[in-house]
């Protein structure tokens, strides 16, 4: 029985062992803690907490690795993100940036507003309540699922992502976004899914006329337009339900009769902000990762590569050089966590230049496939880590240019210059994440190729004709792996 025929394994409980340690640490940051002993605990916490997180990719995950490349691929990147939660609670030492603000202020909820109502003091001789000890269980929980921490102080979501609206226009809007992300992800997923071959005759038969060369560009062309729309709609698609899921929850607490000190606040809508800010109409490179975004990981990036970098880097060189440290430190932390967890197909092969050479740090996510594996091109391997490398530069070298010629290209000119850049170096990210055929479309026949993936996460979707109908009717389930939700094994 090969690797695509037997039957998934669910990881163990134990990929779940930091998960109390790091709520822990979160709870302590809670500003009715004591401040010397949040500071010792929280510290203490962190070296277990750290192991535990990143090595849980190691010995837990979905079986066989072979199979279920894309989802323990994102299972690796929750546990960097756990490793970085760790570091950032257990290191911080102004806990008022987790101060709940909510989003009336002005500015979205600043330090300075929340500096005195929210600042850590000694907890009152009295013995605590339990309407004390749910709050802080609440709390807690709150803060721990809010990932880009919007409502409170560390939290930078833009303005437009903030307009309030009632609760049916909420659902409304929450809806339709599921709907129209869930559809262009069925859609994306079905082209990338589609072997090669399957897609270069469908070209060919349904436009003739067409050269197999221009079939080949058409083709591949669709399918790196479909990488690229399946990643924006898929976590669209997520948050749609983590939102609709947040907002059954909440409505749950407050349809209980529990008492004033712990009853939830009423519902504001600026709470769930879109996941994006426009990401279709790029301004520059810069502004596009820094905003338009996603922004999950803002609060770990800038604790962890930009402020020490910065603050390392401006008496040395000054501002605008420490800026430009920081931001490139930011795309390095963010290239080494997508080196360590989303590449999932390199993650069991030896790497290009040795087949007898050790296996990289980022085995974790899909190691056990047994010898020989097939080798990697170096764009194959590190195309990912370059694409995120190049979009530092890309947007340091921005700065420089509108520093020295004190021009900045607005408009129409800015979604042209970004778009191109991006599509461009975006090629590498598709090579190393969907490695598409190793094909010459001037000096291979074409027309006999039938060519599908050995690498990368198209391995990890069945077949079309496979599918069952749940992958068709339920959001995400496109994406699960084999053999879950197929009509026959393969």
């Amino acid at each position: 029985m090969d690797d695509y025929t037997r039957p998934t394994s669910w990881p163990s409980v134990r990929c779940l062992a930091a998960l109390p340690l790091l709520l822990a640490q979160c709870a302590l940051v809670h500003a009715t803690v004591p401040v010397r002993l949040s500071s010792f605990l929280r510290l203490a916490l962190v070296p277990p907490t750290l192991v535990l997180a990143l090595s849980a990719p190691w010995h837990d995950a979905f079986e066989p690795r072979e199979r279920c490349r894309a989802i323990n691929a994102v299972l690796a990147m929750v546990s960097v993100y756990a490793g970085w939660k760790a570091l950032e609670w257990g290191l911080v030492q102004d806990r008022t940036v987790y101060a709940w603000v909510g989003c009336a202020e002005k500015n979205g909820g600043r330090r300075d507003e929340a500096r005195e109502p929210h600042a850590p003091s000694r907890p009152p001789a009295r013995k605590v309540d339990w309407t004390q000890t749910i709050r802080l269980v609440a709390d807690t929980l709150h803060l721990f699922t809010s990932i880009r921490g919007t409502g409170y102080a560390f939290s930078v979501v833009p303005a437009r992502r903030r307009r309030r609206v009632d609760q049916t226009t909420f659902l409304l809007h929450t809806f339709i976004a599921l709907a129209w992300s869930h559809s262009i992800l069925l859609l994306c997923s079905v082209v990338i899914s589609t072997p090669y071959g399957t897609r270069f005759d469908f070209a060919t038969q349904f436009l003739p006329r067409l050269s197999p060369f221009h079939a080949h560009i058409l083709i591949e062309s669709a399918a790196y337009v479909a990488f690229g729309l399946g990643a924006w709609t898929g976590i669209v698609s997520f948050s749609c339900i983590t939102n609709i899921l947040s907002f059954a929850v909440h409505s749950s607490f407050l349809a209980l009769e529990l008492p004033p000190a712990v009853r939830p606040a009423p519902f504001d809508s600026r709470h769930y902000a879109p996941m994006f800010d426009m990401p279709f109409t790029p301004r520059s490179v810069g502004k596009y990762w820094a905003s338009q975004w996603h922004r999950l990981f803002w609060r770990s990036f800038k604790f962890l590569a930009y402020d020490p970098v910065e603050r390392f880097v401006r008496p040395i060189a000054g501002r605008d050089a420490a800026k430009a440290a920081g931001s490139l430190a930011v795309f390095a932390l963010s290239a080494a966590a997508h080196e360590y967890g989303v590449p999932a197909y390199t993650l069991s092969f030896q790497t290009h230049t040795d087949r007898d050479s050790h296996r990289t740090a980022i085995w974790c996510a899909t190691h056990g496939v047994s010898p020989p594996s097939p080798r990697t091109t170096f764009l194959e391997r590190f195309g990912a880590t370059l694409f995120f490398l190049l979009m530092g530069i890309l947007g340091v070298a921005e700065r420089i240019y509108t520093h020295v010629t004190g021009f900045r290209i607005r408009g129409f000119g800015a979604f042209v210059w970004t778009s191109s850049l991006q599509s461009l170096v975006g090629l590498l990210l598709y090579r190393s994440w969907c490695v598409p055929p190793r094909l010459h479309p001037l000096r291979d026949d074409l027309t006999s190729t039938n060519y599908r993936a050995n690498l990368g996460f198209t391995l990890s979707l069945p077949l079309v004709d496979q599918w069952a109908w749940q992958r068709w009717a339920v959001p995400l389930a496109c994406l699960a792996p084999r053999p879950l939700w197929v009509l026959r094994a393969e």
